[in-house]
């Protein structure tokens, strides 16, 4: 019978994970005084503890021992009995063997007598009744003359087939077997069947001679007659099909490892596979498995014929019957013995404890009186107090110094002390205090008031829970962190100052040498082109033209400049005077109008609805306000667009004042959305094709914000790709005291623009007339012949660049940005230049991105032509970055031809080399 296999596997072990103990806790002495009773108490038991489960051990070791004992015997005595019947059913087959040998004998004697060598006549009447007595006297069921196709006849004559599958070929190939078979007749029989040497009997031609047994009459040899018929024996196959089985429970059945392994469970080390293994290598073994009922023992062993194992199954309480007793009675003598030990060791730890437990009381009286002393003089504060709140057993004396809240108001409802608390700090009480888990703790800091200074404090708060006595105890501690919180906050803003001024330094410098070299060398490079061309006035006027813009550029970045250092430093002082609409206007219309009509732009300065023309106000900062709004639109704006300034006044909320709006509104290039949030960041320009050549500091918007913010007004900016650009100052300005009051006249005169125009430009014609006559190198030698490829993103300087180049006899090809650099230097054929003169700071892509993309390019001279850094970056740091991107030489702008043309003098003669 079949039986379900059952898991029977004990339930997982969770290791509860205790809670981690706090790490901020009140001083030594105070933990002392509130845990020594209950750790006293604890150690009591802990040794109490390890006592009982030593001795637990000791039994638990012990009946371990016992019980492999007694595996061990049951396990030997197993072995014999089974070892007993296994030595039956060998003899069984072996007597077969025997006595089919001997009546093969027989048999060849009658037919060695016949003359044709058969048995037949009085010879098979004769060897009819030997092979009858032999069977009375050994109770096989019938014998059988065999041929090699299975075929059989017995002695009486009765003809069939008998069924002997794989077993048959070995049978013909000369080996005794041994197989179940169902003959003609239908009744299962055990085959014993060996070959001999080919015969005829009654005219039958045989090979081999058979004689079977009933199965039943089989079993009945493997039958047990011990542990009271409760095992059972079988014989099976090394892959476990069962041959003989003396009992019927597993009928159902026909592999006998595969039912084990369908209902059994073995041991960690001894599983089904195991067994298996051991089986078919014909190995002896015992072992244990249970059922979802019962337990077993289970042996097995060779037979010693064809690979045949005897298994027998035993259960394992009929096994130990006789060894459960003795086991037993020796487990409760020793479990006697050992737990009276344990009760006397006890005894002597209680009354020890008792004794150690009565000096701690008085210890903890002295330490609870001295701990109320210290507490008093410290700026940190303890409380003991019930869970719920409703009882405060300790509140240390200096709440009422710290805090400005008596002890004995916390004392009361120990939430009082939150009376301190700032808005916007959390206590520790108000989350905690009802749901924090034994010998648990929380952490937080806050930020509390004294009640009657006013003075802020910081603390760090620690609320744990623990057991003090047999009762749940809250200790919430406060400890004073005021004067490392203040001295933190101090180095933090110091070094945040520290940073930004670091910040702004470098910023400020790496931008301001770029953009104050960049005009240096449009005026140094004209200047050498008129000096080249002396005697040829258009084009000494057109340099000096170009040396004007330059200058002026210049002047107007230091005056930028300036402004800045004043607004960062707080020392810009704005000065109020009697300021007139009117007169404003004309000066911002005259100082604009030129700019705009040279691009042929529409210009439009209207203040129609203005009431109040005239108020106090720096005039001159106003106008440059206004100026540098003006200049970005025209700027911004190309040619034939429109720039226009609309004022506007607003109703009046106080007769002294008016308010006025200035609108500059342009139909420019505008700005994208992601630019405008930094319009008025210093040195911050919207990148794009359409910016290439259009000048400008970068400082303008930041100036004007800073000065606007200075007067108490407001900037707004609305801006569309595309669509121009809008920005709207609000100003508020003080009127004339009186109804009828009239402001003084405005000195319109002062601060002309125009002034400092043509004193620089007298001032360069000057110097331009006075070095006209110095006689300078032309170095014509280095760059005659020679082939160039300019990468420069500034006009002036392009054209600075070929003029004294290409009057030396050399030939240039300009890129205006490092991406054009590259696809020049790419689509042109191999060895075209003979040096790559690049800037660094250029749109769409700089000389460092430049530079390194010309060097993977996949030619032959990509690694070898020169590449002379052009730049105004020309810091060691910018030096070195320009070598690390891969170029050979550095040459800082302003240059000179000399500086240039050494640099390539040297790269060529390598080169030339």
């Amino acid at each position: 019978m079949r039986a379900r296999l059952v898991c029977a596997t004990g339930p997982a072990r969770i290791r509860r994970r205790r809670p981690p103990k706090p790490t901020h806790t009140p001083r030594a002495g105070t933990r002392a005084c509130l845990k020594r009773g209950p750790m006293k108490r604890r150690s009591l038991a802990a040794a109490i503890g390890i006592v009982i489960v030593t001795l637990a051990c000791v039994c638990g070791l012990y009946v371990h021992f016992i019980q492999e004992k007694v595996h061990d015997e049951s396990a030997d005595h197993l072995k014999e009995i089974y070892s007993q019947v296994n030595n039956t059913f060998s003899m069984l087959v072996s007597d077969n063997w025997n006595h089919l040998s001997t009546w093969n004998t027989m048999l060849g004697d009658s037919a060695a007598h016949s003359p044709d060598g058969s048995v037949s006549g009085d010879d098979a009447e004769q060897a009819r009744e030997f092979i009858d007595g032999e069977q009375a006297k050994w109770g096989f069921t019938d014998f059988y003359f065999i041929n090699s196709q299975g075929a059989y006849a017995t002695p009486d004559g009765e003809r069939g087939t008998l069924n002997l599958g794989q077993q048959l070929d070995r049978l013909n190939g000369g080996s005794s077997i041994v197989a179940d078979t169902v003959p003609t007749s239908g009744t299962g029989l055990t085959v014993f069947a060996t070959p001999v040497a080919p015969a005829s009997f009654d005219g039958f031609e045989y090979s081999a001679i058979a004689i079977s047994y009933n199965n039943h009459d089989m079993e009945a040899a493997l039958d047990v007659n011990a542990f009271d018929g409760q095992s059972s024996c079988f014989v099976i196959t090394p892959a476990g099909n069962l041959l003989f089985s003396a009992t019927d429970q597993y009928s159902q059945s026909s592999n006998l490892l595969d039912w084990l392994g369908q209902i059994a469970s073995f041991g960690a080390d001894d599983g089904i596979d195991s067994l298996r293994s051991d089986v078919d290598a014909g190995q002896s073994g015992t072992t244990q498995f249970s059922t979802a009922t019962n337990q077993y023992y289970l042996t097995y062993t060779p037979v010693g014929f064809q690979d045949w194992v005897m298994v027998g199954v035993v259960p394992s309480n009929v096994v130990n019957a006789s060894m459960s007793e003795v086991q037993l009675l020796t487990i409760a003598t020793v479990s006697v013995v050992l737990f009276a030990l344990a009760a006397l060791v006890v005894v002597i730890l209680v009354q020890h404890g008792r004794r150690v437990l009565d000096q701690q009381v008085r210890e903890v009286k002295y330490r609870e009186q001295l701990f109320s002393a210290l507490s008093g003089s410290t700026d940190n504060i303890f409380i003991m107090f019930s869970p719920d709140g409703g009882s405060v057993d300790y509140v240390s004396p200096n709440t009422k110094r710290i805090l400005g809240i008596p002890a004995a108001d916390i004392a009361k409802d120990v939430r009082n002390i939150d009376r301190s608390l700032e808005p916007g700090s959390i206590s520790l009480l108000e989350t905690n205090m009802h749901s924090l888990p034994s010998n648990d703790h929380r952490d937080g800091d806050s930020t509390r008031r004294h009640q009657e200074t006013g003075e802020l404090r910081w603390y760090h708060e620690t609320l744990f829970r623990a057991k003090v006595g047999d009762t749940e105890k809250l200790v919430y501690v406060l400890f004073d962190r005021t004067k490392e919180t203040e001295s933190r906050e101090r180095l933090q803003q110091a070094l945040a100052i520290a940073k930004q001024s670091n910040q702004s330094k470098s910023t400020f410098l790496a931008k301001m040498s770029h953009d104050i070299r960049t005009p240096i060398n449009a005026i140094m490079g004209m200047t050498q082109i008129a000096r080249d061309n002396a005697g040829d006035w258009d084009k000494t006027d057109e340099c000096l033209a170009t040396i004007q813009t330059s200058s002026q550029h210049l002047l107007s970045l230091i005056n930028d400049v300036l402004d800045m250092s004043k607004i960062e430093s707080g020392a810009i002082e704005l000065q109020e005077e009697c300021c007139d609409l009117d007169t404003l206007m004309r000066d911002v219309d005259a100082i604009m109008r030129p700019q705009t009509a040279a691009k042929g732009q529409l210009l439009t300065l209207d203040a129609v609805n203005v009431q109040h023309r005239s108020f106090a106000a720096d005039q001159l900062r106003v106008r440059q306000i206004l100026l540098n709004l003006l200049s970005n639109a025209v700027k911004y704006t190309p040619d034939g667009g429109m720039v226009a300034l609309h004022v506007e006044e607003h109703e009046q909320t106080s007769p002294h004042f008016v308010r006025l709006s200035f609108i500059v509104r342009d139909n420019g290039m505008g700005m994208p959305p992601e630019f405008i949030d930094h319009v008025f960041a210093p040195f911050e320009r919207a990148e794009g094709r359409q910016m290439q050549g259009i000048q400008g500091t970068g400082l303008g918007m930041t100036i004007t914000k800073a000065l606007v913010d200075a007067m108490g007004g407001t900037i707004d900016v609305e801006s569309k790709e595309g669509h121009g650009t809008t920005f709207t100052v609000k100003l508020k300005f003080k009127l004339g005291e009186g109804e009828g009051a009239r402001p003084c006249p405005c000195k319109a005169a002062e601060n002309d623009p125009g002034k400092e125009k043509r004193a620089g430009k007298d001032a360069e014609r000057g110097r331009t007339r006075g070095d006209a006559g110095e006689k300078r190198p032309s170095y014509t030698e280095v760059f005659k012949g020679r082939r160039y490829l300019v990468a420069e993103d500034n006009q002036i300087n392009r054209i600075i660049l070929a003029e004294m180049l290409t009057e030396r006899g050399a030939t240039l090809e300009q890129a205006q940005n490092g991406k054009e650099a590259v696809a020049l230097f790419a689509e042109s054929e191999p060895q075209r230049f003979d040096a790559v003169l690049m800037d660094a700071m250029m749109p769409v892509m700089d000389g460092y991105e430049a530079t390194r993309a010309i060097r993977k390019l996949p030619r032959p001279d990509a690694q070898t032509t020169p590449i002379v850094a052009l730049t105004a970056n020309a810091y060691a740091d910018d030096v070195k970055k320009a070598l690390d991107s891969g170029m050979n030489a550095h040459v800082g702008k302003p240059f000179k031809i000399a500086d240039l043309a050494k640099a390539l003098d040297e790269l060529q003669r390598d080169d030339d080399r």
